[in-house]
């Protein structure tokens, strides 16, 4: 009996090794494009937050006896306009004319340092936007109610509604845009209501002084009621 082999083509060795090559260079390629779209993103973030630490997480440190200081500057001096770059930074890393960068100013110049991270002496907060304030001051430590005092921060979840009444009576409504709401109560009137200062109301970059009552307020270098407050008309 003959046994037959089967005769397979020759390969040449220089032939075996091009698809390999062929992937190691495709490979090459896309690690390239790779990295030329991350030097591309960190060159948009320097050239859209030009502050030289622009890209550096602020972090303030606070204790339970940090206290906000009644000898401060106005609302009416908080030092940053918006300028050709809508989203530039404030020192404590918030957006520029936004409510939380209005009241992380107005907390540090009153003596209660503020930023997008602060650790107090319950944790380290993540102050991120207006919505997630209340979690992260909780989770820093401090107390959140439904009683105003002078000092607190009044906040609102996105979406989220409270009623402000004039002198005369009339009840208007308020809703918090998606990022949510915050505000410097700086007066507390005889039925209950806050009177706040704030920016960002209706979107505008501006200082408004407001009144009405918030859903919650965060004691944030201010000591929480000893009393609950009249109750809010909804």
């Amino acid at each position: 009996m003959v046994s037959r082999r089967r005769a397979w083509p020759s390969v040449d060795a220089s032939s075996r090794g091009r698809p390999r090559r062929r992937y190691l260079w495709r490979a090459l390629q896309a690690l390239t494009v790779a990295l030329a779209l991350l030097i591309g993103l960190v060159l948009a973030a320097e050239r859209l937050l030009p502050a030289a630490d622009a890209l550096t997480v602020p972090v303030q440190v606070v204790d339970r006896a940090t206290r906000v200081s009644a000898a401060g500057p106005a609302a009416s001096r908080y030092p940053y306009r918006i300028g050709s770059n809508p989203i530039a930074l404030d020192s404590n890393g918030f957006v520029v004319g936004q409510c939380t960068s209005f009241a992380a100013w107005w907390l540090s110049a009153h003596h209660f340092p503020l930023a997008v991270i602060t650790v107090g002496p319950g944790g380290t907060g993540s102050f991120l936007n207006a919505s997630t304030w209340d979690t992260a001051a909780r989770t820093a430590g401090f107390r959140v109610g439904d009683v105003p005092v002078v000092g607190a921060i009044a906040q609102w979840h996105a979406g989220e509604r409270s009623v402000s009444r004039d002198p005369d009576g009339r009840q208007w409504l308020f809703a918090a845009g998606e990022p949510g709401h915050v505000a410097v109560v700086i007066a507390v009137l005889p039925d209950g209501q806050a009177e706040w200062a704030e920016y960002g109301w209706k979107g505008q970059p501006v200082l408004h002084v407001g009144r009405g009552w918030a859903p919650r307020y965060l004691y944030l270098g201010v000591a929480p009621p000893s009393t609950p407050g009249p109750p809010a008309p909804y």
